[in-house]
């Protein structure tokens, strides 16, 4: 489940872009809609400009919970309504619920970095709001600060703008949930991850295929040169020769693009939680960099998954499925 905040755009534009996105069950803002099939169950509950409350149940048998995906207005008597809102709604059901989102408000005086004090009467309000709701903070990993204005150092802002709160019934069906920031790319917020259950290991080994991407890269070809141009005894091993050398030079030199991209994500995340503590201008070029180098790993992965899809159609035809 993916849930976009400050897009800008809706009715059909955001239907439109839902659409070019590949997903099937929508709900938006200014207007609801959502079709799809699946295990997973979205029945919309109730949209208001700042938030959209849905029932969630990932299997027939397992127990329903609500979802509430805010993004809470700048304006702060707006916000007010909001709280207001949220809390006339906890009061209307006593089922598990978690809220996410961007909630514009900072709890403590820790929660921000540069700029003006924090208003504490802002700050209790918002927190008066989560105690009636009887939410508590899942926490999480990452940078700590989620929004910046990505000023220089001098006039820089950093503020934890974006959580994840739960109920305790919540937490009974999900013990083990985390909540990661991951390191800012496009946005000057932090996209936010929830996971609901442990990672489950590392995949299973994959067999040899070979990726249009590497074309990407000229020495490519002096490989494929190299592994050719050797003698051998039958077609079997030379094609057995290439798989091995071009495996090698993919890891050596040209890098899985999966494996490149979460290194990135790591190395830019590193640096973005050291700019939350000492920001200097070493660090916001090296931020700017790995971000840069992020972007061409993306360009990569367009390509891959480009080619995958017309695969997909030649395999299964224009359908979703192989029936």
């Amino acid at each position: 489940m993916v849930i976009i905040t400050e897009t800008r755009i809706g009715g059909e534009r955001a239907t439109k872009a839902s659409a070019n996105l590949g997903f099937t069950k929508v709900a938006i803002s200014d207007s609801a809609g959502f079709a799809g099939e699946g295990d997973l169950q979205c029945d919309i509950l109730d949209v208001t400009p700042q938030e959209i409350h849905a029932c969630i149940q990932v299997s027939p048998t397992s127990t329903p919970w609500i979802l509430s995906a805010i993004y809470a207005r700048p304006n702060y008597a707006v916000r007010r309504e909001q709280w207001d809102n949220l809390t006339q709604f906890a009061d209307s059901h006593n089922s598990p619920w978690i809220m996410a989102g961007d909630f514009n408000e900072v709890l403590s005086s820790s929660d921000k970095f540069g700029g003006r004090p924090i208003s504490n009467s802002r700050s209790s309000a918002f927190c008066n709001c989560i105690d009636c709701c009887g939410m508590h903070d899942l926490g999480f990993s990452g940078p700590r600060f989620t929004w910046t204005n990505t000023q220089v150092t001098g006039g820089l802002i950093k503020e934890r703008l974006d959580r994840v709160w739960s109920n305790s019934s919540w937490n009974l069906i999900y013990p083990e949930a985390h909540v990661s920031h991951l390191p800012r790319t496009h946005s000057d917020h932090c996209p936010i991850l929830l996971s609901t259950v442990p990672n489950s290991g590392p995949p299973n080994p994959r067999p040899f295929r070979f990726e249009s991407v590497w074309f990407s890269d000229p020495s490519v070809f002096s490989v494929i040169e190299d592994s050719w141009s050797t003698p051998s005894p039958s077609f079997a091993f030379t094609t057995n020769l290439f798989a091995n050398k071009i495996t090698i030079w993919n890891k050596e030199n040209f890098g899985h693009i999966f494996h490149k991209k979460k290194r990135l994500l790591a190395r830019l995340s590193g640096t973005q939680k050291a700019l939350d503590l000492n920001p200097n201008k070493f660090l916001t070029d090296l931020e700017q960099t790995l971000i840069s180098d992020f972007n061409k790993i993306l360009i990569l992965e367009e390509e891959f998954w480009a080619l995958k899809s017309r695969v997909n159609w030649l395999s299964d035809g224009d359908r979703n499925t192989r029936l």
